[in-house]
């Protein structure tokens, strides 16, 4: 087995290519390079595929000779190990290459870590065995964490509760089921958001206009006095959280006027006349996310009896309700602002109850 195979072109061989080699050696790692394993006699493609199967890393010098080389294809062997194992498996050096010819020629090799050929020889190798040894530690914890979460699901699947006298198995969901579960709540609370908002835009003749109208209206009303006295409200799974502060501590959009869109990227905006509204004394409107709510089921684990799903939002904030009023008397504003929305990360907790799975709680 060898630690690290190390992959490029011919004539980047010696330039840079024995060097980092030669450097991972004296480290203490097992390489892979073609120069030292291959012997006469040997067939070149069976073994340097035994090679890229046997080693736990490759590293690509990616350069334009690379661009048009057959080794390419290892790169494409490598590829196809790390989606198989999902887990990243090379690290690319760039030399004498631009991001444009990796966009270019390598798209699917943008978002690993890279290191460049300008920097120094004794760095660079340096750099590339500090990130190995990271990756290595991070995989074996990953998989440490996995051989406990199977060992905890094998005494969760063993164990029985006694109910009405009786001893009863938990059967636990599969991932599809549970993310059935979670979906199905989200959208039951997006709808109760939204029938919502229908409701307050009938009561109170809403009106659209465009964002840079309700700007321009808000931005006028702020000239009545400097003074302002702010509340803001967060509404969440029915909860409601009050000041400023706390919404912050969640790391939910929250300000203090308009022009910041409220963390909704397009919004649609509207305008409310309730019968008793006196203009020149109150403004009131709304700011909603047009789109449906974007959101990903990231991990779940079981603990006890109860299973834990970690989903985490695009666009958390989905409408919001500004209210903002001019007392003459006193000579000051007095803003409200009520989000209606998700945290950007969520847990929500599921039970089994009356031998169903359901979600008990939101945290």
């Amino acid at each position: 087995m060898y630690d690290v195979f190390i992959s490029y072109a011919i004539e980047d061989k010696s330039l840079l290519a024995s060097g980092i080699a030669a450097g991972l050696k004296q480290k203490g790692l097992k390489v892979y390079f073609a120069g030292d394993e291959l012997s006469a006699g040997d067939l070149v493609s069976d073994t340097i595929y035994e090679g890229l199967e046997e080693s736990e890393y490759c590293i690509v010098v990616l350069s334009k000779y690379y661009i048009r080389s057959w080794p390419i294809i290892e790169r494409s062997h490598i590829l196809r190990r790390e989606k198989k194992e999902k887990r990243i498996l090379i690290f690319p050096v760039w030399h004498n290459i631009t991001v444009h010819d990796v966009k270019t020629n390598f798209p699917e090799l943008l978002d690993h870590y890279a290191e460049s050929s300008q920097t120094s020889l004794p760095n660079l190798v340096d750099n590339l065995y500090n990130a190995i040894i990271k990756k290595r530690k991070e995989h074996r914890t990953k998989k440490k964490r996995r051989v406990i979460a199977a060992s905890a699901l094998i005494l969760c699947l063993s164990s029985f509760l006694y109910y009405e006298g009786r001893s009863v198995l938990i059967t636990y969901p599969d991932r599809e089921t549970v993310e059935k579960i979670v979906t199905e709540k989200i959208h039951t609370i997006e709808t109760t958001i939204e029938n919502e908002f229908e409701k307050k835009i009938r009561e109170e003749y809403g009106q659209k206009i465009s964002f840079d109208s309700l700007l321009l209206r808000y931005t006028q009303f702020g000239k009545k006095s400097k003074r302002q006295r702010n509340e803001y409200i967060f509404v969440n799974h029915e909860k409601n959280i009050s000041g400023l502060a706390n919404i912050k501590a969640l790391k939910t959009p929250a300000f203090d006027t308009p022009d910041s869109h409220y963390g909704i990227i397009w919004p649609d905006s509207y305008l409310l006349k309730p019968t008793d509204l006196n203009e020149k004394t109150a403004l009131l409107y709304i700011v909603k996310e047009p789109s449906s709510v974007d959101f990903k089921v990231d991990t779940f684990f079981r603990q006890q009896n109860e299973i834990h799903v970690l989903v985490t939002y695009k666009r958390p904030i989905r409408i919001v309700y500004g209210t903002l009023k001019y007392d003459e008397k006193e000579r000051l504003k007095k803003q409200q602002i009520r989000m209606y929305g998700f945290k950007p990360s969520e847990e929500y907790v599921l039970t089994h109850q009356n031998n169903v799975w359901e979600i008990d709680r939101v945290e």
